[in-house]
């Protein structure tokens, strides 16, 4: 058992490893759950948990307690895209901004996670982090959110085509309507100046059958409302 033992604390100090889901699985290390309860939990923690999953009587090394609390974050990145430094310190057990940034920054130097540390807002803003194992009894309510958000989209999607056969309807409406008034102004053109070319308009004759000039420039700008309205 020691070998066992030993085994699962170096893995659990490890700087850079994320998952332990196969541990769980082996049988020698299932056996850690009669022969070695707290450490068959807190694997259980490391593997699923947060830093606040812990049992108060468990004694970490420095490096293992580093890790747990860098796992946390890797749990919290995955749901939110901006952390408060508020809540990472909660969550975290630390006391000062500088504690959590100093924690950020070896995650991010091990390639745990990527993101900017903004600390006018005192906030981490997260870019991509490395994915935790996920508990297999909850894949039953994982796959109904995704079955779920898949609903949602397809919902939107025919939402969205809807709506642009709408505005390809309208679009289409609007150019007929462009077209008949266009082909209306031709004929309106073709009216007047017919009109004119028989009255002597186009010729620039003052009168017209005995008109006053003023009556017939009257008479001009009424054709030429013709042609526009």
């Amino acid at each position: 058992m020691e070998p066992v033992i030993n085994a699962v604390e170096e893995a659990i100090a490890a700087p850079t490893r994320v998952g332990y889901g196969e541990l769980l699985q082996d049988e020698k290390v299932r056996a850690l759950e009669k022969e070695k309860p707290e450490l068959w939990h807190t694997l259980n923690v490391f593997t699923y948990g947060t830093y606040a999953d812990l049992l108060p009587s468990t004694s970490l090394s420095n490096e293992a307690t580093m890790k747990m609390r860098q796992l946390t974050i890797l749990s919290m990145a995955a749901k939110e895209r901006q952390i408060p430094f508020d809540r990472l310190l909660s969550a975290l057990k630390l006391d000062t901004d500088r504690a959590v940034e100093d924690l950020i920054i070896d995650a991010m130097y091990k390639g745990l996670l990527k993101g900017r540390l903004n600390s006018m807002d005192r906030c981490f803003e997260v870019e991509e982090w490395q994915s935790r194992d996920f508990p297999l009894e909850k894949l039953p309510a994982l796959r109904q959110s995704f079955y779920a958000c898949l609903n949602n989209v397809e919902h939107v999607v025919s939402e969205c085509n809807k709506m642009a056969a709408i505005e390809e309807n309208n679009a289409f409406v609007q150019n007929e309507e462009e077209m008949a008034r266009q082909e209306r102004i031709g004929n309106a053109r073709k009216e007047v100046e017919e009109e004119m070319r028989l009255t002597g308009f186009m010729g620039g004759s003052r009168q017209y059958l005995g008109m006053p000039g003023t009556s017939m420039q009257k008479e001009k700008r009424k054709m030429l409302r013709k042609i526009f309205k």
